[in-house]
């Protein structure tokens, strides 16, 4: 028999994870409108900086998900589904950085990087960071199921392409 408690709490952990990342946004916009950094994603105005901005803002959107999921639902989800939760969150804060350190080295080294593409280059470093690693526990656990960290980040990954190619048309 099915637990229908679980639904629910998963689903909302879910939304705690996009109000944690909501909250980060916030923080983030506050603390560039206070330096005038410039993340003004509305204007055509480009800046060095941009591309780590938006990454800086996008990444976490996959890490904060899923702890909320986690911190919500750890109680009612089999072990599975705990190792894909730690899995991702991992995956997920491994990637971010890495990608933030390039970013970082490509500003630095003063290379030309288009402000939409980072978060592609992002999304697609943790997805292959989470499917290497996914991979390993899988070989050991002989795991092969499709799980909502895959799903999430196959959607966020394929939104963030779209945003990407079709902000090239304005």
């Amino acid at each position: 028999m099915k637990d229908h408690k679980a639904i629910p709490k998963s689903t909302a952990g879910i939304v705690i994870g996009l109000i944690l990342w909501f909250l980060w946004a916030l923080l983030i916009i506050a603390i560039d409108m206070e330096f005038n950094i410039t993340l003004n994603m509305g204007s055509y105005v480009y800046t060095k900086v941009a591309p780590i901005l938006v990454w800086v803002l996008a990444g976490p959107l996959i890490i904060l998900i899923s702890i909320g999921h986690y911190i919500v639902s750890k109680d009612i989800i089999d072990e599975k589904m705990k190792t894909d939760e730690v899995i991702s969150i991992k995956s997920g804060l491994i990637g971010f950085l890495l990608w933030l350190i390039l970013m970082i080295f490509t500003y630095l080294l003063n290379i030309q990087f288009y402000t939409y593409t980072s978060p592609i280059g992002g999304f697609i470093t943790i997805f292959l960071i989470y499917l290497y690693m996914e991979y390993k526990v899988a070989k050991e656990q002989k795991l092969t199921d499709i799980t909502l960290t895959k799903i999430v980040l196959i959607f966020i990954l394929l939104n963030t392409i779209y945003i990407a190619f079709t902000s090239f048309k304005t």
